[in-house]
């Protein structure tokens, strides 16, 4: 009987170990890359708030590849659509 006691035990024993184990695991493969990733989102989010759409177009102007910039710059129809007549 005592010898199944001190089985069980240490069977306890290696249980809870394999649980920390476990743990360690998960914080290092899930949870940290989780919160990680949660932190980047956030940061991102903040920065889209203090570049409100103005500043966002701005920005987009000035640090966004070439190609976005003049494609309808000099466009007569897209400079005037904004209710005033267009000249004839």
């Amino acid at each position: 009987m005592q010898i199944q006691v001190v089985e069980r035990t240490q069977q306890i024993l290696v249980q809870e170990q394999e649980i920390i184990r476990k743990e360690k695991e998960l914080d290092a493969t899930v949870r940290r890359p989780a919160e990680a990733e949660k932190y980047r989102y956030k940061l991102m989010m903040s920065a889209l708030y203090i570049l409100s759409p103005v500043n966002l177009l701005i920005h987009e102007l000035f640090f966004s590849p070439s190609q976005k910039i003049g494609k309808n710059s000099g466009s007569p129809s897209t400079a005037n659509s904004v209710g005033s007549p267009s000249p004839s």
